[in-house]
């Protein structure tokens, strides 16, 4: 028991240090932060401090001057802090950045401080004179053959003056940087310090493009001249088509084999369910279980990949090379590879082979079969976890049924009958 107490200790304190080496943080509103310059403007800010004993807040960046932080317990811990910010008479046209900062402060005086430090910014903008275009993104999805690509182009004007008129200007590149063909937006204005969408398509179905990854350049024509500046984005061309990317390429004869395939696809959407049918050299025929191919939001311009895998008992099979004729299975599509495959003689590696079973209920009076597949150490952990619980129940209940059976001594040492009557004061029989 007392090697458990430690146990549970130490993940105690190690929960607690984790928790500790990450602290203080600040809470904000970052959709109201930005600031554009006139005379003497004020706004005032505020921050929630948190995950700290004790936290000092601070100001820096080349304005930190114009900030003032309303604090009414310094260096003390969670709490709700302000920074009015009050802006000179005049300032010279540009980005300005006022930090606003957090520190954990050491809980016993005289020892280091700054445990940890996180700062937030308030960008501040001085409009430019004239007018002042920028470009800021431009979005377009991952989209399919033949199908309909929605371009947005997102631009700002920084400047004093209105822009009276601004459009896009997309030229289209295939992958291998051929030029394709121009898009045109859309034509709007843009006030002082405003921002608009410019926005056209790009129906994919009129080049004949094949799969794969095609290049966005996009620059802007505003009041009668061109702006110098360009900005680049790629997206995905996908067709319903799922490939074979590696496999296993080397088996051991007169063992069981698992035999896996990375399949992938460029499809804009999920592809559910897929699986494959394998016939091996030795005419068995196998069925993998189901994989879905779903891009992942990290990575727009990657394929999709999933694992299919099956066991193969290698039997009646000669060194040498062979091939495997893989069926995949998906969204009503059949795709058909030939697949290379050595099979070598050795010790083949153990292999844990799922173990399936079946879960029999029912529903609505039916008989409902499921189908798991379980690997083996999975299994082992669950069996555990059962033994585990079993024993704690069982010990606990006996430790609570022998506290109740237990007689009851007094003082006196002498023991009482159920009734709670001392045998020793009972009158003689007659």
């Amino acid at each position: 028991m007392k090697i458990a107490y430690k146990a549970v200790f130490s993940l105690v304190i190690l929960v607690f240090l984790c928790h500790y080496a990450t602290a203080v943080g600040i809470q904000y509103d970052s959709t109201n932060m930005q600031m554009v310059f006139s005379p003497g403007a004020e706004k005032t800010y505020t921050f929630n401090l948190v995950d700290a004993a004790r936290i000092g807040a601070y100001v820096e960046g080349n304005l930190s001057q114009y900030a003032t932080i309303i604090d009414a317990s310094p260096d003390t811990g969670p709490r709700t802090i302000q920074v009015k910010i009050k802006l000179p008479d005049q300032l010279a046209p540009g980005w300005y950045i006022i930090w606003i900062g957090a520190r954990e402060e050491s809980e016993v005086q005289g020892t280091a401080s700054g445990i940890a430090v996180i700062r937030v910014r308030i960008p501040l903008l001085s409009l430019f004179l004239g007018t002042y275009p920028a470009l800021s993104t431009i979005t377009v999805p991952n989209v399919n053959v033949n199908q309909l690509a929605n371009i947005t182009l997102s631009v700002y004007n920084f400047g004093t003056d209105a822009i009276g008129s601004s459009q896009g200007i997309i030229d289209v590149y295939d992958p291998d940087n051929n030029f394709i063909t121009t898009l045109y937006t859309n034509i709007l204005p843009i006030e002082s310090d405003g921002n608009v969408n410019l926005i056209t398509q790009m129906d994919t179905s009129k080049f004949s493009l094949a799969p794969g990854i095609y290049t966005l350049s996009a620059r802007l024509h505003y009041d009668g001249k061109d702006f110098n500046q360009t900005l680049n984005q790629s997206f995905s061309l996908g067709s319903l088509k799922v490939t074979v990317g590696d496999e296993t390429h080397q088996v051991y004869a007169n063992a069981t084999n698992k035999y896996s395939m990375n399949i992938q696809s460029d499809w804009s959407g999920a592809i559910t369910n897929v699986y494959a049918v394998i016939t091996m050299p030795d005419k068995q025929s196998l069925k993998t279980p189901t994989a879905d191919l779903i891009k992942q939001s990290d990575g727009r311009l990657t394929k999709a990949t999933a694992n299919l895998e099956t066991y193969w008992e290698v039997k009646n099979l000669e060194p040498g090379n062979y091939t495997v004729n893989a069926k995949l299975f998906y969204s009503g599509v059949t795709s058909e590879y030939e697949l290379p495959v050595e099979v070598i003689i050795g010790r083949a590696p153990p292999v844990q082979m799922p173990t399936q079973f079946q879960i029999l209920g029912y529903v609505n009076n039916k008989v409902i079969i499921m189908n798991m597949t379980v690997q083996p150490a999975l299994l082992l952990m669950i069996l555990l976890a059962v033994v585990v619980i079993f024993n704690i129940y069982y010990f606990l209940l006996r430790k609570d049924s022998k506290n109740k059976n237990q007689p009851d001594i007094s003082g006196s040492g002498k023991q009482e009958d159920k009734s709670g009557n001392n045998q020793a004061n009972r009158p003689p029989r007659l």
